[in-house]
């Protein structure tokens, strides 16, 4: 974690390239919290992601997330969807144990 503000985060981190290396990734999440969302910039060495993520209120026990990528490769193709899908579910399984305990804090 490089910076974290209620308005903002800012982190890097290093993930196996195409060719097994490692290559560097900086994060910077900008945080909407009247909207219950957030915006991604993500700039690592073999691509270019930008993400929307909004928090749906589903009743009162349930929230959905509705989230959008456009992601650019800087050479070849990327990854097959199914391939992307997988990566962002094992992401968000780590992520939202995280979210929920933030959360529950806060409602204390």
């Amino acid at each position: 974690m490089l910076e974290k503000t209620r308005k903002r985060a800012v982190y890097a981190s290093f993930k196996q390239g195409k060719d097994g290396k490692p290559k560097l990734a900086v994060r910077v999440v900008t945080l909407h919290p009247s909207t219950y969302s957030w915006h991604l910039d993500y700039f690592g060495e073999e691509d270019l992601e930008v993400g929307e993520y909004k928090l749906i209120p589903l009743g009162a026990n349930k929230t959905k997330i509705e989230m959008t990528f456009n992601n650019k490769w800087k050479r070849g193709e990327g990854p097959s969807r199914a391939r992307f899908e997988a990566h962002a579910k094992k992401a968000w399984d780590n992520y939202t144990p995280v979210l929920e305990r933030d959360y529950r804090k806060k409602c204390k």
